[in-house]
Parts: structure tokens; C-alpha cells; sequence
């Protein structure tokens, strides 16, 4: 038995490949550029504390854009959220 049409099956993979990683690529930049947007029109450092209404408003817009992200690729999710927490953990030791 031949397999027939092996070399367009293996150029249709790799599209698939390209295409998924630029998707991926795409929606973390968007995640990651709109959290940080989020932060500097909620969140305002130079009054000292944020309002209980900005920083809930953060919080639900950042728990709504990582949940995207984490559909769309759950590797980078866990690494994101790893890294999130080392963060943190840092950030309590210091204070």
C-alpha cells in the first residue's frame, strides 16, 4: 500500500503548526499588553491607594483575560501563574 498525499499532509501540518503558534503568540501579547493597560487605568501609583471599586474592577478584568489565556494554551497559563506567585512571594519576603 501507498500513502498518497504524505507531502501535503506534512505542508498542511506545519501550516496548522504556524498558524496555531501565531494565534497563541497573538492572544498572550493581547493579554499580557491589555493587563498592563488595566493596571495603569485602574490601579494609580502616585495616590498611595488605589479605590476598593478600581482594585475590584483589576481583579475581574484580569481573572476574565487570564482565563483566555488559559483555554487557549494551558502551559503558558500554569508557567504565567508560577511566576505570578515566585512574584508575590518575593514581593512579601521584601516588604
Amino acid at each position: 500500500m501507498s500513502d498518497k498525499g504524505t507531502c501535503s499532509d506534512e505542508g498542511s501540518d506545519k501550516l496548522a503548526n504556524f498558524a496555531k503558534s501565531i494565534i497563541k503568540s497573538f492572544i498572550l501579547l493581547t493579554v499580557t499588553i491589555s493587563l498592563i493597560y488595566i493596571k495603569t487605568k485602574y490601579i494609580k501609583s502616585d495616590t498611595g491607594q488605589a479605590p476598593i471599586i478600581n482594585t475590584i474592577l483589576f481583579i475581574l478584568l484580569g481573572t476574565v483575560l487570564l482565563t483566555i489565556l488559559g483555554i487557549t494554551d494551558m502551559y503558558i497559563f500554569n508557567n504565567l501563574v508560577l511566576g505570578l506567585g515566585i512574584g508575590l512571594g518575593m514581593h512579601f519576603f521584601s516588604a
